[in-house]
């Protein structure tokens, strides 16, 4: 769903809402982004719009071809496993460094369980936007903007490749479960846990994702 943007024309907005509307599946991988729709839609130029274009293809989400347009990014199975592997690599530093934190603990952790509340009463298939937000928080939570800058592309591109893991049965209470201990464990800041959690997590991941790659 798109709402119109009311006296803003920063690429930085008009790119959050076209990246919703493409984590949340309006606009599905290979699909031509329909710019002059979107622009009508949002009450914006085109030039702003194609700003946004840019910072979304920085994101990983959109291929912009010359003369024929911007398209949403197909992901294949050796990009997905890659993501993952790099995932592996840096959020369970950033869920350690995260759990470490004292400033606003209480409200992070109260965050990650509203987040985890949304997605245990998500449909089937339907929490990808819920799942990839209840990661963010933790990477920001690290208080780290590099970190931060890096995991950003990789969440988004994640999405995008998450229908795979989803055929993948049982994987829903796996994910949930995995949850439960990285909240736990950040709750009580347990940093050793948190990333014994999260790198246990994210191997289940990879796991399902290869096996929902075979039952695609």
């Amino acid at each position: 769903m798109l709402y119109k943007i009311e006296d803003l024309s920063l690429k930085q907005r008009v790119a959050d809402t076209v990246k919703d509307a493409i984590l949340s599946g309006s606009i599905k991988p290979g699909e031509k982004i329909p710019e002059e729709k979107i622009s009508e839609a949002l009450g914006i130029s085109r030039t702003p719009l194609r700003e946004a274009m840019n910072l979304l293809v920085n994101y990983g989400l959109v291929n912009v071809v010359p003369r024929r347009g911007a398209f949403v990014s197909h992901i294949t199975p050796e990009e997905v496993l890659d993501i993952l592997m790099v995932r592996m690599t840096l959020e369970p530093l950033g869920a350690e460094i995260a759990a470490r934190k004292r400033v606003r603990h209480d409200r992070f952790i109260g965050d990650l369980k509203e987040l985890h509340t949304a997605l245990r009463n998500k449909e089937l298939g339907d929490g990808s936007e819920t799942d990839i937000a209840f990661h963010q928080v933790i990477a920001e939570a690290s208080g780290s903007p590099t970190l931060l800058s890096v995991m950003l592309p990789l969440f988004y591109r994640s999405v995008l490749a998450m229908a795979y893991s989803s055929l993948v049965p049982g994987n829903r209470q796996e994910s949930l479960s995995d949850h439960d201990k990285i909240i736990r464990a950040l709750a009580t800041k347990d940093a050793e846990g948190a990333r014994i959690a999260m790198t246990e997590h994210l191997m289940q991941v990879m796991s399902n994702v290869k096996k929902g790659y075979k039952e695609a």
